[in-house]
Parts: C-alpha cells; structure tokens; sequence
C-alpha cells in the first residue's frame, strides 16, 4: 500500500524523479490495474517460497546420477527430462498444491490493498465469505465457504491424482 499510493507512493515519488510521473496511474482505482496489481503483489510474495522448494530439490539431486548419465551418452536435455524432472516431482507437487491452495484462497493481499475494490473488481471467494459472515449473513457465508472447500478440494484432487499417476508409470 505504501509502494501503490496515488498521494504520495513510493512508486510515484521514483517516477516523479525520473521526470515520468505521466507513467503513473492509480493502480489500486482502476479495477483492470488492481487485479494486475494483486497477481502482481501474490507472485511477488510466493515465488521465493516456491523457489526455495525447488532449489532444495535440486541440492538433493545426487551429481552422481547426472554424471552416469552423462557417461551414458545422454545430453542435457534428456538429462533435464528423464532424470532431473522426476527427481524433482516431489518439490513440484508440493508447489504445484500449496500454489493451488493459495490462489483459490487468497484473501490477505486483496484485503490489505483494495478490500475487493474497486467496485467488486478484485473480490476473491474469501472476501466475499467475510463481508457476509460480518454482515449478519453467517449461514450464507458458511455455505460459500463449503463452496469454496469443494472449489479448492476439486483441483487439488485431480493435480494429485495426475502425479500420483506419473510416478507410477515412471
């Protein structure tokens, strides 16, 4: 909110000493920015998480198994897709499930940016089962959130299958 100020923003005060304050726009007024502004702020909050993930399964990947593999003839593109991608199956479902997880649920960014506005613009499904749950509409908002169970439930269920599936046939 500090950075995205349409007063006196730290994105507005650096475009304004680069002499490209005509650049800035209210990025939380305008629905169109705040969604981009939101998947902006979610991707900069999770990607270092999913990074890390994957780079502690890389750090587990055995440099033997790469080097027979090389003795084997094999080049780095066989190598990324016949050794390296299914060792890493673990870390990319769980990055694959929490990532799930987090965008069907996102509720802390919206509501410290925009409150779901402008409008309705960038009201997500835990937006909406707060402001009905406080505004007197609890059963309401109960059934959304069972909604919102299954909504989630749903893909993380057929992601998982589709890996449990792929470790199989590997």
């Amino acid at each position: 909110m500090l950075l995205l100020n349409s007063e006196n923003g730290a994105l507005l005060q650096v475009l304004d000493m680069l002499n490209l304050s005509s650049w800035y726009r209210d990025w939380l007024g305008s629905p169109n920015q705040a969604l981009r502004v939101i998947i902006g702020v979610n991707l900069w909050q999770f990607v270092g998480y999913a990074m890390i993930i994957y780079l502690a399964g890389l750090q587990g990947i055995s440099p033997e198994v790469n080097e027979a593999a090389k003795i084997d003839g094999a080049g780095y593109w066989k190598t990324v897709r016949y050794i390296t991608l299914p060792l890493l199956l673990p870390a990319i479902r769980i990055n694959v499930i929490t990532n799930l997880i987090g965008s069907l649920a996102v509720f802390d960014v919206i509501s410290a940016l925009t409150d779901g506005g402008p409008g309705y613009a960038t009201e997500s499904m835990s937006i909406f089962i707060m402001r009905n749950s406080f505004n007197g509409h609890t059963g309401y908002a109960t059934a959304v959130a069972v909604i919102l169970f299954a909504v989630i439930l749903i893909p993380v269920s057929v992601a998982l299958w589709l890996m449990n599936r792929a470790d199989h046939e590997a």
